[in-house]
């Protein structure tokens, strides 16, 4: 997993995170140890050229499982403190810790009546935007969405997965939307 930390404004560092912690993908120097310093920080990283647009990962490719969630789950954190004893940024705390920017949503099929030993062949979730790509800002703390797609109304997956008989089963599937 990496994330992107923009330090008051300058370029963005791709911080991974690797057996022995973080690591960043250049060396990183705090400017001094008095000042206070801001500290944006996304997730997962993309190339950013600015704090104030950050290209989000695509929806469209989910297919309801908790791994498609995961891949395009967008996360952002923010927090300001000066270097301290050892100069460790900490996204923790009430404000600062790293938050979801999308929304998830959890459908849970169960077998009742009709449905019961059925076959789930597809799922269609539509809405104005649900997955329309889109960029984040941390100036504004907001998502601008670029519904140019035609498809950015609606999400489509076919599980072709057979409904049990019992009315205790249930089969979860989860998706990221705007």
């Amino acid at each position: 997993d990496a994330i992107g930390i923009f330090m008051d404004n300058e370029d963005v560092v791709r911080w991974e995170n690797k057996t022995m912690g973080w690591e960043s993908d250049k060396p990183v120097y705090w400017p001094d140890t008095d000042q206070t310093h801001t500290f944006q920080a996304f997730y997962p990283y993309v190339e950013a050229l600015t704090p104030a647009s950050i290209s989000m990962p695509s929806l469209k490719t989910q297919d309801g499982s908790m791994t498609s969630v995961a891949a395009c789950d967008f996360l952002v954190a923010t927090t300001s403190q000066t270097h301290g004893t050892n100069g460790t940024v900490i996204f923790q705390g009430e404000g600062k810790s790293f938050k979801h920017v999308s929304s998830l949503v959890s459908l849970f099929v169960k077998p009742k009546e009709d449905l019961a030993g059925s076959t789930l062949k597809e799922i269609t979730l539509a809405g104005g935007n649900i997955v329309a790509p889109g960029t984040y800002s941390f100036a504004t703390g907001k998502v601008t969405l670029n519904p140019a797609d035609t498809k950015s109304d609606t999400l489509t997956i076919r599980p072709n997965r057979a409904i049990g008989t019992n009315e205790t089963d249930s089969i979860p599937y989860y998706f990221v939307l705007n």
